[in-house]
């Protein structure tokens, strides 16, 4: 069965919440309103009543039991047809109780609590003559926006709009419900092959990519769908429909406007994904994030020339935690924001605690992701606020970005790096040679610094191929007025064949793996009485 208003009645109602759903409390309302209101009516015949028989003593005392004995007779008559009349509006009451309580007032499809319900009759029939079905998980991609440009009013119009297309899709014997806000679920009632289930996925997918009208906008969406196979071994509806939300988000991980099916390994990487980003928001507000800072050396000198500040998050259960497992959460979920602005703030005081020790530290670098780029947060006015809480200048600060990031829209990062040029701040772009640049955005961009990718000082010197491509983008640099420094530097044969190659600046374990601070000091001092 298809799941719009006709279709409530076989649906049936879910268990009630631990607690009350709007659809439930509105439902409540609707009945208390009604009892009152019969209560009143009720009320309001007998005053008359009494009213009638006062004014009948009055006037005629004598006439008392006549008039009793009409009012009994009229009052029968009555009683009978307003008892009618409470039964029929008691029943439309109940019915439209009934239909709160199992269909989306937006949409028209069923609500979350019917959906529910109709998905444990479907594991219930499984269990019972075998077969399958398929639970479809859907987001709409780009609401969001859609809210923004035009409001909620208008939302609701291209929801309503969608869910008819969604549902008109779909067989009879299919249930369509929307579970709330731009989340909807469709039950493919005997569909055992996956594949049918993928192929009528795609085809909602296209289907939504269709513009919805609503009023004069002309909305532009999509959908991330996750699917499960239903079966007789299938959990309990709520697990299910859990696992169609995981396998979404993963959908909306490869990209958006895909499916993506339910899989135990799926579960067990989403689930450590979403705990990743609730410990992240605890370890931003417990302050568990630090920083240790890896020297650059200057290839011919020796001499300190430049510091890397290094993000770490020491958990107070698992220990320090590797950047890799938690930063592309970060990336992913805009916690990279807030992370950012706290390595912005934690690299300046590093800065602004060497001078209070006598030290003349360099430039520090610190790492500047797409995500804080394209953010509604003013990153320049954060690197401001930061130089001028703890004393530094802009150039004492240097902002490395990946080539990825600033060559993926450079006319877009483009305006805010000049900006951030102008003000004062090095630019510097890490990872170099494993993208796409273009040398004529390299020439435009205001880029102070390349750094060389360690895969490529990896080779050296042995691999050929490793030690043109160094020496390619030495010269590159070279002739754009360029600095260059190299990752990943670990041996002497390493460092000894990146200066014949022109590097300028090495980084590596050669001369000091990231340290924490005090012991960064250590190392400043050191290093400075070995040279002198």
């Amino acid at each position: 069965m298809r799941a719009t208003p006709r279709a409530d009645a076989r649906a049936g109602n879910a268990p009630a919440p631990r607690t009350p759903r709007v659809d439930d409390n509105r439902a409540e309302a609707i009945r208390t309103a009604w009892q009152r209101s019969a209560l009143l009516r009720m009320a309001a015949a007998g005053l008359v009543a009494m009213l009638v028989l006062v004014a009948v003593w009055w006037l005629d005392p004598g006439s008392l039991p006549t008039a009793l004995v009409a009012l009994g007779t009229v009052g029968v008559g009555l009683a009978a047809q307003a008892y009618r009349r409470v039964l029929a509006r008691a029943a439309a009451a109940e019915a439209n109780i009934a239909r709160l309580t199992t269909e989306d007032e937006v949409t028209g499809l069923l609500n979350r609590n019917a959906l529910l319900k109709a998905l444990e009759q479907t594991i219930d029939r499984h269990r019972r003559y075998q077969g399958a079905s398929a639970l479809l998980y859907l987001d709409v991609d780009g609401f969001k926006r859609v809210n923004d440009l035009w409001g909620r009013q208008l939302g609701d119009r291209v929801l309503g709009a969608l869910g008819h297309r969604l549902s008109g899709s779909l067989r009879n014997c299919d249930i369509a419900a929307r579970l709330g806000a731009d989340e909807f679920a469709i039950i493919l009632t005997g569909t055992p092959l996956p594949d049918h289930a993928a192929r009528v996925a795609g085809r909602l997918i296209a289907s939504a990519c269709e513009p919805v009208t609503a009023g004069e906008a002309l909305a532009h969406v999509g959908l991330s769908v996750g699917i499960v196979m239903v079966d007789a071994g299938s959990a309990g509806a709520e697990e299910l429909l859990r696992q169609a939300e995981l396998a979404m988000y993963q959908a909306k991980g490869q990209g958006r406007g895909n499916c993506q099916f339910f899989s135990q390994e799926l579960g067990d990487a989403v689930r450590k994904r979403l705990d990743t980003e609730a410990q992240l928001r605890v370890a931003l507000r417990d302050d568990q994030f630090f920083l240790e800072f890896q020297p650059q050396v200057d290839s011919r000198s020796g001499r300190l020339c430049g510091l890397e500040a290094l993000l770490r998050w020491r958990h107070p259960e698992r220990g320090v935690i590797p950047p890799l497992d938690f930063i592309p959460v970060a990336e992913d979920t805009g916690l990279i924001i807030p992370i950012g602005l706290r390595v912005i703030d934690m690299a300046c005081a590093a800065v602004a605690t060497l001078r209070a020790e006598g030290l003349q530290p360099p430039c520090m670098a610190v790492n500047v992701s797409a995500r804080q780029l394209d953010s509604n947060v003013p990153l320049l006015a954060e690197l401001r606020g930061a130089i001028a809480r703890h004393g530094l200048q802009p150039a004492d600060l240097e902002l490395e970005m990946t080539e990825s990031v600033i060559m993926s829209r450079p006319d877009k990062q483009a305006p805010l790096l000049d900006a951030m040029s102008r003000e004062g701040f090095s630019i510097a772009i890490d990872d170099f040679g494993t993208g796409y640049s273009s040398l004529s955005y390299l020439q435009s961009l205001p880029v102070d610094k390349l750094k060389i990718d360690r895969s490529f000082v990896r080779g050296l010197p042995h691999k050929r191929e490793s030690a043109v491509i160094v020496a390619s983008i030495a010269s590159i640099a070279q002739s754009l007025g360029l600095a260059t420094v190299a990752e990943g530097v670990e041996t002497e044969a390493q460092s000894e064949h990146l200066r014949e190659l022109g590097c300028d600046h090495l980084q590596g374990y050669l001369f000091a793996k990231p340290l924490p601070l005090p012991v960064l000091m250590a190392w400043i001092r050191e290093r400075e009485l070995a040279l002198t």
